[in-house]
């Protein structure tokens, strides 16, 4: 009675039927609002690789949450995880 899914495209294709296309993930932007626990993430991590660790844990968590290893952390975040007192090496070359 019916054509199976492979035939049917067959058939429309010999008649001269566009077949439709498949958008594309990548041109859409998804953006989604978590909550996570970052004390737990970095318990155990020094003073000052507290920040770059919590970063790489926002970043995993993001990439396991949304399934796609292309991810990026927003810049309002990115200031809010650095705080203003954070001590940084500052080294003069003579």
């Amino acid at each position: 009675m019916g054509l199976s899914v492979s035939q049917n495209r067959m058939a429309a294709a010999k008649k001269g039927v566009q077949k439709r296309k498949d958008r594309s993930a990548i041109k859409k932007m998804v953006t989604q609002e978590c909550t996570i626990n970052i004390h737990k993430r970095i318990h155990g991590v020094g003073f000052k690789k507290c920040v770059p660790q919590a970063l790489k844990e926002i970043r995993k968590f993001a990439m396991n949450e949304m399934g796609t290893p292309d991810v990026c952390i927003d810049i309002r975040l990115n200031k809010a995880a650095w705080p203003t007192s954070y001590p940084c090496e500052v080294v003069q070359k003579t």
